[in-house]
Order: C-alpha cells, then structure tokens, then sequence
C-alpha cells in the first residue's frame, strides 16, 4: 500500500454548476496564514471527494476545520471560559 503523498497541487476552477464561489483554503486574506501539508486518513479524503467533488475536496476540508475551530470556541464562551478553543 503506498504511503500518503505530500505533494500540493493547485486547485482547478470551480465548474459553474457550483451555487458560489469558493474561497482558496490555503489562505485567509489578510491572515497571514502559511499553506501547511498535512496527513489525513485516506478514506475521510476519499468520502469528502465523493461528497463535493475533487475541485471542492481542499475548500470543504479548510472550512470544516474553521468551523470546527469555531464551534469549540463558541462552546468555551458559552461555559464562561475565555474563548479560545481548548487544547487537544
């Protein structure tokens, strides 16, 4: 079985079948933020892919983590705690 591949590709246009534009997931603007590699399990890739398409699989991945990252923080907040998400 080969290993995972570390190679970033770019993302190809979005068909126009798409309900909206979708943002490049590799940075914010205005962030600051550094494209990073990172390891995923090949199946949840792969499941993604299905769902959205490989044009959107790197978008819909970028925004469930932001999302993610939001709800825990949204969580810490609501609990009376600083709200920064907290620490795995």
């Amino acid at each position: 079985m080969p290993g995972p591949r570390a190679t970033q590709e770019p993302l190809p246009v979005a068909p126009s079948a798409v309900p909206g534009p979708v943002a490049d997931p590799r940075a914010t603007p205005g962030s600051g933020a550094v494209p990073e590699t990172v390891v995923l399990p090949a199946e949840a890739v792969q499941a993604v892919r299905a769902l959205v398409g490989a044009e959107n699989t790197a978008a819909f991945i970028a925004a469930a983590a932001r999302r993610e990252v939001q709800a825990r923080t949204m969580d810490a907040l609501a609990s009376g705690g600083s709200g920064t998400a907290p620490s795995d």
